[in-house]
């Protein structure tokens, strides 16, 4: 069952195409669910769109998906990897990214919605996409390159380190009672 469903631009005139997170209940972020938002957010690219970046009318998102996390492993280690890197996507995504949120943001939900331009509640997205599809995209993505640049490359970089980490301090996986 497809949990993200991304909706492009209607024409040329609007540059504006949504990316909605919702699996029918708290959206966990699943690694079916972040590989969902990253080939969006390529397609997205490919639309050379602005983004809104929403969940479901009660929540954003609850972060990792508690059931892959608690059983560990290689699983679980993939998905925070999957994690990192759609952080550092929504960040070096060249055009304006929106989080749209009117619930509760936890855990990787709000990586998502730090690392976007804007966050705003539900109410507000078409004001601002407007605002934003009078922006020079290209000058946009330029500076947006250059300011974000370093950081990308520090969470890039950490990801092993931080895998490392959750590797020795507790998900080696289901442990016997």
């Amino acid at each position: 069952m497809k949990r993200v469903v991304y909706t492009p631009q209607h024409n040329l005139q609007d540059q504006v195409s949504s990316i909605r997170i919702d699996d029918g209940k708290r959206n966990a972020l699943s690694p079916q669910v972040l590989r969902e938002i990253y080939q969006a957010l390529d397609r997205a690219e490919a639309d050379r769109a602005i983004v809104i970046l929403t969940g479901r009318e009660s929540v954003f998102s609850a972060g990792f998906d508690l059931h892959v996390m608690k059983r560990g492993g290689v699983d679980a280690l993939r998905m925070l990897r999957a994690g990192y890197a759609l952080t550092a996507r929504v960040m070096a995504y060249p055009y304006p990214v929106i989080a749209a949120c009117n619930g509760h943001a936890l855990a990787m939900g709000v990586f998502l919605m730090l690392s976007a331009d804007y966050v705003i509640g539900s109410r507000g997205d078409s004001r601002i996409a407007a605002n934003e599809v009078a922006l020079d995209l290209p000058a946009h993505a330029a500076s947006k390159r250059k300011i974000r640049a370093s950081l990308i490359r520090k969470i890039r970089f950490s990801i092993p380190l931080d895998l490392l980490d959750a590797m020795l301090f507790g998900l080696r996986g289901a442990r016997p009672r």
